[in-house]
């Protein structure tokens, strides 16, 4: 089921250009696993926000009354942040299991400006990248419900076949250590510290995650870095060093050099095709 929901993930984006992301409430949908990187927003608003460690800590904390909102069905509202979204809940037996977010939208200005202010960020390079990036064209609801639906119930699915599995701990231990990589990105990581925060040694988390990803730790992580940057690069006017620290790279020559052997294309040039296109 999971590869089902991934591929009907792929074509909302694809088809209809919609951001969404799959957000559980305590483990309660089985565990994000292989789906934990459809767990973060990813437009480049997002991300430059985000910048600040602070901020995504923020955004984390406040999921908590988006979840008590749930209780009274699917709604469209702002985040601190400004931006606009569809919040459609995951419910089973009259529990809230997770909820699917739909965002990408201008919201608003008030707390753009705002978050800006509050965290020593550029009002004129916020609201640059708010209005670029983030659409004024927002869906009809009851259109954007009917989309979700079908993921909703392929999510409960997916749940009800992970409780009927034989429980032997791999699967939330690497769906941890995947979820940590896609919200961690940005920090100073470590195996060592991925071990701890799994309760496992460093020669089980690496030979778990390398049987079930077919990729290193490392390897998985740095593929994160480069993808996050690429957006930035392309998307926002941040210096490379910037760009690098951002993204979790504590070296800007070190990260021009993986940039490079990653995309084929030192980051200036990156950036100069991409705001060609």
């Amino acid at each position: 089921m999971t590869e089902k929901i991934k591929k009907y993930l792929d074509f909302l984006n694809n088809e209809y250009k919609l951001s969404v992301t799959i957000h559980e409430a305590d483990g309660a949908l089985g565990g994000m696993g292989s789906l934990a990187p459809y767990n973060v927003h990813g437009n480049p608003y997002c991300l430059y926000i985000k910048s600040c460690c602070e901020n995504w800590n923020n955004c984390i904390q406040r999921q908590k009354k988006v979840f008590e909102k749930c209780a009274d069905g699917a709604f469209f509202g702002s985040c601190c942040y400004g931006v606009g979204e569809f919040v459609i809940p995951v419910e089973h037996d009259g529990r809230i299991l997770g909820f699917v977010s739909v965002s990408g939208y201008k919201g608003d200005e008030k707390k753009r400006d705002h978050s800006a202010e509050k965290y020593g960020l550029s009002k004129e390079e916020t609201r640059r990248i708010y209005e670029k990036s983030l659409s004024d064209d927002i869906p009809d609801a009851e259109f954007i419900k009917t989309l979700i639906n079908p993921l909703c119930a392929m999510l409960i699915l997916r749940t009800m076949e992970k409780r009927a599995e034989p429980d032997n701990g791999g699967d939330y231990v690497y769906g941890h250590i995947v979820s940590i990589l896609n919200t961690e990105y940005n920090k100073k990581l470590t195996i060592g510290d991925i071990a701890a925060n799994c309760h496992c040694s460093e020669s089980h988390i690496s030979h778990l995650f390398k049987r079930k990803s077919g990729m290193t730790i490392n390897q998985y992580l740095t593929d994160i870095r480069i993808k996050k940057a690429k957006t930035l690069l392309a998307d926002t006017d941040m210096s490379i060093f910037d760009t690098a620290y951002s993204c979790g790279f504590s070296d800007a020559n070190y990260f021009i050099s993986v940039f490079r052997k990653k995309v084929g294309l030192p980051p200036e040039r990156y950036r100069k095709r991409a705001v060609k296109k």
